[in-house]
């Protein structure tokens, strides 16, 4: 039996590279001072970043599987406003995202559907691929804000 994957670190790997682009403790030292609010992309970075803390660590097991689709559909709702922010300045990278979330969607649903350890492991692979696809927009994004 193959042990079970928790799909929980990448994510919080994820989360913890959009914190460091989202610091807001609203000092301003080393940033010039400015009288424009920060762009859209900044705050749904900054909620995308809260979903995924919330994000469960469930081991991707047959059982886990359920509570992970419930779980992704939070998420899948910061993606579409971040890509949304994001669309206008980070094209390639709001794509990218887009289908990294894509590819976690399709992963667990055929996880459900046909449950298997090529499958299972299909899902852990998606949601690292997202974690990075996400890690690497908040980073481009962390100029801008």
């Amino acid at each position: 039996m193959r042990p079970a994957r928790l799909i929980g670190v990448p994510l919080l790997v994820c989360c913890g590279l959009l914190a460091a682009c989202s610091d807001d403790d609203g000092s301003s030292a080393g940033a010039p001072s400015s009288s424009t609010a920060a762009p859209a992309v900044c705050g749904s970075v900054e909620d995308l970043q809260a979903s995924l803390a919330a994000f469960p660590e469930v081991p991707v097991t047959v059982e886990g599987l359920g509570t992970l689709r419930e779980a992704l559909g939070q998420v899948a709702s910061e993606v579409t406003q971040v890509v949304d922010d994001a669309r206008s300045q980070f094209e390639t990278q709001a794509d990218a995202l887009t289908a990294s979330l894509s590819a976690v969607q399709t992963s667990v649903e055929s996880a459900v559907s046909a449950p298997s350890a090529a499958s299972l492991d299909a899902v852990g692979t998606s949601v690292r691929a997202l974690a990075d696809t996400t890690a690497g927009l908040a980073s481009d994004v962390s100029s801008s804000c």
